[in-house]
Formats: C-alpha cells, structure tokens, sequence
C-alpha cells in the first residue's frame, strides 16, 4: 500500500493545491460581488433622482460658450473615449450651498459660477474639475448616492458630504491626473485657498490639511516642467464670464 502511495505522491502533491481551493470560495470575505458591481456602476436611476434633485435646487447659466471652453478642458484631463464627459454652468446662491463643484457617476460635472469668478489660472479650473471627478469615483460617495436616492426627496448634499479620507485619497488621484494633462498641479492648492473644502463635521485646521497632503503630493512630481497655467481660450472664457 505505502508503495502504491509513494508512486502517486507527486500527483497527489501536484493536486493538492486544487483540491483545497475547491472547496473553498473565491469571493474575499466581506466581498459582496453584487455590491461591487453596484458601486462601480451606480444604475442610471438611482444617478437621475440625485441629478433631478440637484437640478431642482439651483439655476443653470445659459451660456454654451462657457460650458463649451469647460467641457474641452475637462476631457483634456481624460483619455480619448471620454465623449460623455460634460460641464454645466450653475448658480447656486439661491440654494444656500458653499460654492464648489459636483461630479456624479456618468460623466456630469456641474461648476458653480462662484467658483469660475474666484478662480484666476487655468490650471486652478482644471484642478477644480478633476478633484470633483476623482470624489466622485470613491466608494463612500456612492454608498450615499444609492442610499439617499432611495428618499422620497433625497437632500443631493449628504451625498456630496465629504470626509477627510475621502478628500486625501482624490488629491493623489486629482494631483496625478492634473500633471498627465499638462497643468501645474500647484493650481490645487491656488484652489483649496480660494474655495475652502467643506468636510464632514469639519474643524478650523482641515482646508489647511487637505492644502498640506496637497503640497506633499505635488513633491513627488516635477511642477516647473509642466507650464500651463492659462491658454487663449482661457482668457476668450473670462471675458464672457465678466458679461454674465
């Protein structure tokens, strides 16, 4: 018998690994494939009711020329096949939010009028739109969107509440994304001091950590070799934004 065995222990140990995984599950504990997926891709629905909220709360600015220029940028900062990407122009006053910029799933990027006023180079504009991508990519932000979109009357901001953590992870991603395109991803920091990000139960000191992970993330880039910071276009957008 120990004979017979010794002549199929190379095979046995061969299979051994296959044997084990076959009883076992692929799925990582605590991994709920479905819930992944959702997350990855939040249906179309749920996106509208958050979107419509949104829309019902603030005025859109009707100037296609403006949006054009913003839109151009925007899908400067992403590879090609990014066609769905588009910026609209609003004004949110009347609504009581604290100027900024609102990315959903999808490719909809909504810019307060404010901010486009307050914001002086165009790499700053660039920053502006790929840090509302890049938060809208984590998966805090959608757990609310799927969440809140279930409400009756869902409230858009608790969907676009941000943590600190949320905050540093898109910096690396907005850092990264604003340099491949060609802008001086300084602009981020120009960004954060003249439009403070509001964080979740936010503390006086956490605009200046947010501009600190910032500047320690730019440091492992070459700001100097990408120069643009303003265009020809940018300059054709100011004028038009004075006539607003």
């Amino acid at each position: 018998m120990f004979k017979t065995l010794g002549r199929w222990s190379p095979i046995l140990i061969a299979f051994f690994p296959l044997l084990l995984s076959a009883g076992c599950s692929t799925v990582p504990a605590g991994k709920d494939p479905a819930h992944e997926a959702l997350l990855a891709e939040p249906p179309k629905e749920f996106v509208g009711q958050i979107e419509l909220a949104f829309r019902r709360r603030v005025a859109f600015m009707d100037n296609k020329e403006i949006e054009t220029y913003l839109t151009h940028l925007a899908l400067r900062l992403f590879p090609p096949g990014k066609s769905e990407i588009q910026v609209e122009l609003v004004s949110t006053t009347t609504a009581g939010y604290q100027p900024s910029v609102w990315a959903v799933p999808g490719g909809k990027i909504f810019f307060d009028v404010r901010v486009l006023r307050a914001l002086k180079f165009e790499n700053e504009i660039a920053a502006a739109i790929a840090l509302a991508w890049e938060r809208s990519q984590g998966s805090e932000f959608r757990e609310r969107l799927i969440q809140e979109s279930a409400r009756a009357d869902p409230d858009p901001m608790k969907v676009w509440a941000f943590g600190i953590l949320e905050n540093e992870r898109a910096i690396e991603s907005t850092v990264d994304r604003v340099y491949k395109a060609g802008y001086d991803p300084r602009g981020l920091v120009n960004y954060f001091d003249r439009i403070p990000s509001k964080t979740k139960g936010q503390l006086e000191t956490d605009n200046e950590a947010l501009k600190d992970k910032a500047r320690r993330t730019i440091a492992f880039y070459a700001p100097l070799l990408n120069p643009i910071v303003r265009s020809e276009d940018f300059y054709k957008m100011r004028k038009r934004l004075e006539r607003l």
